[in-house]
């Protein structure tokens, strides 16, 4: 599964936005392009892009090692 991630603000709880495979890179092997959209009430640099595993029922925390998160 891949989600774009913010921290909360101002008290208020992270945002966790899943994002959806699209089409395939080309010229590439098992790549895809992830979009999602969210409304511009915050800036896009509060946001990071991050991989996590998934196996259905089983909830992962953020500190996860497997978390792969956009440098």
């Amino acid at each position: 599964m891949s989600e774009l991630h913010a921290n909360g603000t101002d008290g208020s709880t992270p945002v966790r936005d899943k994002m959806t495979r699209g089409e395939t890179i080309s010229g590439s092997v098992n790549a895809y392009i992830y979009s999602t959209s969210l409304w511009a009430t915050r800036l896009a640099s509060d946001y990071t892009p991050r991989i996590i595993p998934f196996f259905a029922g089983i909830t992962v925390s953020l500190e996860e090692g497997p978390i792969l998160w956009q440098k």
